[in-house]
């Protein structure tokens, strides 16, 4: 089970901020952070392909919309390392894009068994 109270600054989600935006309404925070997945499962491909092609654009819009719903979930490495990516492709510094969507990939692996592991305590707490 994971320990939610032992959070960290690198935890992949600040669930007691989030909740505290959400006013800890967790029904609400859950359905948000459901459609996250959802948009992860989405974009992570949209922004493989565009690093790929080197398409500086449809990075820049893609990583975006991501990064919004990153932070509005508290999911700050994540929101971090797509920042830093979306900044790369709005320069258009191709060069970094490859580094950078690791780093991204890395923090987005950490951050879906989180997310899950937390909508699956509440499922079982009614909470």
């Amino acid at each position: 089970m994971f320990d939610f109270a032992a959070q960290n600054d690198s935890s992949p989600v600040e669930f007691q901020s989030a909740l505290a935006l959400f006013q800890n309404d967790y029904a609400f925070l859950a359905r948000i952070l459901n459609l996250l997945l959802t948009q992860v499962d989405t974009d992570l491909p949209t922004i493989q392909r565009a690093v790929t092609l080197k398409d500086s654009q449809a990075l820049a819009e893609v990583t975006h919309r991501l990064k919004g719903s990153l932070s509005a979930v508290c999911a700050l490495p994540s929101f971090a390392t797509c920042t830093a990516l979306h900044q790369s492709a709005r320069h258009g510094s191709v060069e970094s894009y490859a580094l950078e969507l690791r780093s991204l990939e890395h923090e987005l692996a950490r951050l879906k068994p989180c997310v899950e592991a937390w909508l699956s305590e509440r499922a079982k707490t009614n909470v």
